[in-house]
């Protein structure tokens, strides 16, 4: 059950802003095997001033397409992630919302034990999931 958390710059219209997390989820779905049901997203746009991502020095062009994503997940192996990232990329240029160097992705391993979805319980672990 990945829960992803989506930073951009504001000015995308709502059309582009589906598109991304439509975009986004669809990856997940491929790359971690994920249920096409299995959605939590949060997206979030912020003036430029309020959302600062430099290039680490690695000399990335960032523009106003810049995207961060959070993704909190549990069990995803190193070659999921790395192919996870990849194709986000490849489908964010392919679809004209971002380009390779505006696309920073952090990942969140968790446990079973860190999810409740509802009604205090921890649903992975008593076997409601």
């Amino acid at each position: 059950m990945p829960f992803v958390r989506i930073e951009i710059y504001e000015g995308r219209s709502p059309e582009e802003v589906q598109q991304l997390a439509d975009t986004v989820h669809e990856a997940i779905v491929k790359e971690f095997a994920a249920p096409p049901g299995d959605r939590f997203q949060i997206i979030q746009q912020h003036r430029r001033e309020r959302m600062i991502m430099l290039d680490f020095g690695m000399g990335f062009k960032r523009t106003n397409k810049l995207v961060f994503m959070e993704i909190v997940s549990q069990g995803r192996t190193a070659d999921q992630k790395q192919a996870f990232y990849a194709k986000v990329a490849e489908l964010f240029e392919e679809r004209g919302i971002a380009g390779p160097d505006d696309l920073i992705i952090s990942m969140v391993d968790n446990t079973r034990a860190d999810w409740s979805l509802g009604r205090g319980r921890a649903q992975f672990i008593v076997g409601d999931v």
